[in-house]
């Protein structure tokens, strides 16, 4: 439903412990209303989008997550999270910053921690002696760190495929360790 104007629509979201809220959608802000309070948070268009994460939307159980002053779930019902999507629209520039680095803000300790992972299976262990280096480990590391550093510098959507390709190349990693039986307990 697109919002006109002269109209806004008022949506009723389950905050779970935190209550229920009121979402009202006008033209051109969000206001958020708890049901057992006086005060609201307004979020005008364009504004606050490190305080309003609505990548939940498309899912099968609809949700927003707002910071209103601490982290809030809201759940909504299907139609609803269609008119809230359809008025965020997909995402902008300063959302897809927050969204990256929302995603990707352990990216360069993990990466760290994946590289030296790699490299310490290749030392010598007492008893058991030399493993094999472990190179898929250190791409993974590696790639992590440089996907990290790239999304601080340039937001673009593209940094979201490459971390899908990021998860593919683990599940695979893992497959192919089961397979090959590096990974007995699984």
């Amino acid at each position: 439903m697109l919002i006109t104007n002269d109209q806004a629509v008022d949506i009723i979201a389950d905050g779970g412990r935190n209550g229920s809220w009121r979402i009202r959608v006008a033209s051109d802000r969000l206001i958020f209303e708890r049901a057992d309070e006086r005060g609201h948070y307004e979020f005008v268009r364009g504004e606050s989008l490190d305080q309003i994460q609505w990548d939940g939307l498309a899912t099968v159980e609809p949700h927003l997550i707002v910071r209103v002053p601490k982290r809030t779930t809201l759940k909504v019902g299907p139609a609803d999270g269609m008119t809230l999507s359809e008025w965020l629209g997909p995402p902008v520039g300063g959302h897809l910053v927050a969204a990256l680095r929302r995603r990707l803000a352990w990216g360069v300790p993990s990466g760290i921690v994946w590289l030296l992972v790699s490299l310490l299976t290749a030392a010598n262990t007492p008893g058991v002696g030399a493993t094999r280096f472990d190179a898929v480990a250190a791409i993974l590391g590696v790639a992590l760190i440089v996907e990290s550093v790239i999304a601080r510098k340039f937001a673009r959507r593209e940094l979201f495929l490459v971390d899908a390709g990021w998860y593919v190349l683990l599940a695979v990693k893992v497959a192919f360790g089961v397979w090959n039986g590096t990974y007995p307990n699984l």
